[in-house]
């Protein structure tokens, strides 16, 4: 095995991902300025290496065996080590560049990231920062495909992924809320069953908020109310809630300056679900460049101020 080891090339698996990324050895020839013969004698010498076929050659392109996509998926974990440790040499000579690929949820995305970002980008104006928003769901295959680098905000209902590190750096309070004029706004008690007959914003139905919003109705032995508009924009929720008379669950710093400027009316309700955590997702291994450490830190950051000022 060890011998196999050594005779692996890093580029014979840069190219291997290239050809997965292009779907067939003519453009991925081009890509990589080689002639075809050149890249399948190469890609040759890697099966023989690994004493399996990687791919095969079809009317439509190629198509990765399932050895090809498993050496496909640790070549792109390797390629981004391989990125990881030039953007820390490069950040060791004093250079402030890089690209950080940062995961985010909706609400982590709208309230934290921004600011945190930056920041970053006021210290670092060379850097580069691409952000993914999307659910757990959606950003972990990405993760661990090394297509990102970390992921801030969304978490597994189902618990831990296997080779992923979960840590809350954040607990985001949640509040119901209805607009100033509503006919809940001025009652000083409000009980679960006042909501569950009138209309609601409810956020879009794959969230993690609309099955937290599931939860606290049902451990309070009630039906779910009945939805009049499905939002899955916090933006477009807050517009909504501004403009018509609905109840809506949202987190708190969405609406921070409504709520201080009497727009918007928080319900007095209470329930041990009204928070929400905020987590920072990394791969189990390796260390992150420098440059993504900064950001991280400055999502620490804004986090921890925020929770001071609520």
């Amino acid at each position: 095995m060890s011998s196999t080891k050594q005779r692996i090339q890093f580029k014979q698996l840069s190219q291997l991902l290239t050809i997965a990324a292009e779907g067939s050895f003519r453009k991925a020839a081009d890509k990589l300025n080689l002639t075809q013969p050149a890249l399948s004698r190469s890609i040759q010498a890697l099966e023989e290496n690994l004493q399996v076929n990687l791919m095969e050659r079809g009317p439509r392109g190629v198509v990765l065996t399932n050895f090809g996509e498993t050496l496909v998926k640790h070549s792109k974990i390797i390629d981004t080590a391989v990125e990881y440790a030039v953007d820390d040499i490069s950040n060791l000579r004093g250079e402030r560049g890089g690209v950080i690929k940062m995961g985010t949820g909706m609400l982590s995305g709208y309230i934290f990231a921004p600011q945190a970002t930056t920041r970053l980008l006021d210290r670092r104006p060379d850097t580069k920062v691409i952000v993914v928003e999307g659910t757990y769901d959606t950003l972990t295959p990405q993760l661990l495909e090394g297509d990102l680098d970390f992921i801030f905000g969304p978490s597994n209902p189902e618990g831990p992924v296997s080779g992923l590190c979960h840590e809350i750096i954040a607990n985001i309070g949640i509040v119901f809320a209805v607009r100033e004029g509503h006919p809940l706004a001025k009652k000083k008690k409000v009980s679960f069953a006042d909501l569950s007959s009138i209309p609601w914003i409810f956020p879009g139905q794959g969230s993690g908020l609309y099955q937290q919003l599931q939860s606290i109705f049902e451990n309070q032995g009630l039906p779910l109310p009945r939805s009049e508009i499905d939002v899955e924009s916090h933006s477009l929720t807050k517009a909504m809630l501004l403009s018509r008379d609905l109840v809506a669950m949202i987190p708190r710093q969405i609406i921070h300056f409504e709520l201080q400027q009497g727009l918007v009316r928080e319900l007095p309700l209470f329930s041990n679900e009204m928070e929400r955590p905020i987590y920072l997702v990394k791969r189990e291994f390796g260390d992150l460049p420098q440059a993504c450490r900064e950001l991280i830190a400055e999502l620490r950051a804004v986090c921890e101020e925020a929770q001071k000022e609520n």
